[in-house]
């Protein structure tokens, strides 16, 4: 769908870099933030299923998936310097991280000091406050 609308229907603005290392980055990104959306879907939804049918092993399965992916999103924060405007696919994963506040709440920041400090930096932009639920208040 990001390639779609990045070379299809935006091609005057384009949302992605064409090639090059960039674009492995944000298409890197891009996967990594699906990946931790999926993750906390699948856990979410175990929960949701009757007492009888829940699963341990599927939720621990998934804590273990959506803490791999954090820790590799503090490894790629601390050895670069993220561009701005924030592109799309870190976008994708700003909202993954506030899914997972808001669906998964667990102290995922002491961990991880520079995904930590990222997200609280962007959080201060209008368009991360104004997605936001109207009873969530983490940032």
């Amino acid at each position: 769908m990001l390639e779609y609308l990045a070379h299809t229907l935006l091609e005057a603005r384009r949302l992605l870099p064409t090639q090059g290392e960039a674009r492995w980055e944000v298409l890197r990104w891009h996967a990594l933030a699906h990946g931790l959306i999926d993750a906390t879907v699948t856990r979410l939804l175990d929960l949701r299923r009757p007492e009888p049918l829940r699963s341990a092993e599927v939720r621990a399965r998934e804590e273990v998936r959506i803490a791999r992916t954090l820790d590799s999103l503090e490894k790629d924060i601390a050895a670069r310097h993220l561009p701005e405007p924030i592109d799309p696919c870190r976008r994708r994963a700003r909202r993954g991280l506030q899914y997972i506040d808001f669906r998964y709440p667990h102290d995922w920041r002491d961990k991880r000091p520079e995904l930590a400090g990222w997200i609280a930096r962007v959080a201060t932009r209008p368009s991360f406050a104004e997605t936001l639920p109207p009873s969530f208040t983490r940032a």
